[in-house]
């Protein structure tokens, strides 16, 4: 929601987890679309950095495609959810507004459960509670890693989605231009396996998915849900979920 919220040309582009870090390029959404109005030609970008030349990637995303790029869109951003690898991010951009964002570790369980029952997930093995919240833990440690060193901003999904004055924060903070908010939904749209989930919200900021675990009609989910909150204190205090 955030990253689309962000993305409005020719203001702002933020990619959509496109794994940099990881020496690869992934295409979410209509991003090589969006490029391509302007002639510039991601796929190939991808070809040559992202194929051949894996090792450089980054470099090639700093010094290649950013220079074509920003005569058309004043600023470029990415959105991650896997975030080992974010010191080579900070090295090669030195000046990045780093956004730190995070969800009720229940809901997060209900939305991975649904989504490897659908077989969208990224999962590989079994799912457990206790998979899941190792999985989260480590993350976190990134996250406490990025709010020690560098100038964060720490902002929850459900403030975002109760809190009008959320996004007027993130704007100034990313010193971002857009006066509203940009195409939500899109994301979710071009995304075959998600477009019920976009088409839920219907383009706006909704509640829907808030506290989901209230309305979860399995026991045994709400029961695992909560195991995994349980297995994430540390996660919860820095983020003040009680």
């Amino acid at each position: 929601m955030l990253c689309e919220a962000l993305t409005q040309l020719p203001h702002s582009l933020v990619f959509n987890e496109p794994n940099i870090a990881f020496r690869r390029f992934v295409i979410r959404g209509n991003e090589a679309e969006l490029l391509a109005l302007q002639g510039i030609d991601l796929q190939q970008f991808i070809k040559r950095w992202s194929v051949l030349q894996r090792r450089f990637l980054l470099y090639g995303f700093r010094k290649s495609l950013l220079p074509r790029i920003n005569p058309h869109i004043a600023q470029i951003g990415i959105k991650e959810i896997f975030h080992a690898n974010w010191r080579a991010i900070q090295k090669g951009f030195p000046n990045l507004r780093v956004v730190l964002t995070a969800r009720d570790p229940r809901d997060i369980y209900l939305s991975l459960h649904n989504r490897y029952m659908s077989g969208a997930a990224i999962w590989n093995g079994e799912f457990t509670p206790e998979r899941v919240a190792a999985k989260l833990n480590e993350e976190f440690t990134y996250q406490l890693e990025m709010s020690r060193e560098l100038d964060v901003l720490k902002i929850r999904y459900e403030d975002l989605c109760l809190d009008a004055d959320s996004f007027r924060r993130v704007f100034e903070f990313v010193e971002s231009d857009i006066k509203s908010l940009g195409q939500l939904g899109a994301l979710l749209q071009s995304d075959e396996k998600r477009t019920a989930e976009g088409q839920l919200h219907a383009g706006k900021v909704t509640d829907r998915r808030v506290a989901r675990w209230k309305s979860e009609q399995s026991d045994e989910l709400v029961t695992a849900a909560s195991r995994v909150m349980q297995l994430m204190p540390h996660f919860c205090e820095f983020w003040e979920y009680d």
